[in-house]
């Protein structure tokens, strides 16, 4: 497996916990287990802080499926400001974490943070999606840092694209937006 990072993917929160016991587990005799996280569940800072004290590597996305509002956070600026205050702790203190996101916003305050803070791009990912914003996967790489494309895959992967994609609105919303700004070169990271 050499240096890279395999992370478990997390599903709705009804896995959360078993998931991340999982991960836990298994890290301890194989530590390229990582592990991905919500920044829209209330429990994020938490299994975050757990994961930076095991040494665990994580892979902090924004969340994609409908939560309850006892289980999450519901408004998209709650959402983006739980992700930042996250991102920024796993920028200083996570093992080779994973910022993934296509927030064009969220990037700029995050390329801000780095620089403010000096953290060396060698310590951590930017992640975005096959075929989404290409144009600012392209910035990020040119301005020095590193970029992994995710991509589903194996039987399953329309199925699972399209669940996530109707999950909630928001989703196919930030796919059709997306798609207009690479299309249109609408973007405030350069």
């Amino acid at each position: 497996m050499g240096n890279h990072t395999i992370r478990l993917d997390m599903e709705g929160s009804a896995h959360t916990q078993n998931t991340l016991e999982i991960c836990e587990e298994v890290h301890r005799t194989h530590p390229h287990i990582g592990q991905a996280i919500q920044a829209y569940l209330f429990r994020s800072k938490n299994d975050v802080r757990r994961c930076i004290e095991n040494g665990i590597s994580l892979r902090l996305c924004k969340g994609a499926y409908k939560e309850p509002t006892h289980f999450a956070l519901q408004s998209m600026d709650d959402i983006r400001a739980n992700f930042l205050k996250l991102a920024c702790q796993l920028l200083k203190e996570g093992h080779q974490p994973a910022i993934a996101t296509h927030d064009e916003n969220l990037l700029v305050k995050l390329l801000h943070f780095i620089d403010q803070e000096k953290i060396e791009p060698e310590s951590f990912y930017f992640e975005m999606l096959y075929g989404v914003r290409r144009d600012l996967q392209k910035i990020l790489k040119e301005k020095g840092y590193r970029v992994r494309i995710y991509v589903p895959y194996g039987n399953a992967w329309l199925p699972y694209t399209l669940r996530r994609l109707v999950e909630k609105k928001e989703n196919l919303l930030f796919v059709i937006t997306h798609l207009f700004r690479e299309t249109l070169g609408l973007r405030k990271l350069r």
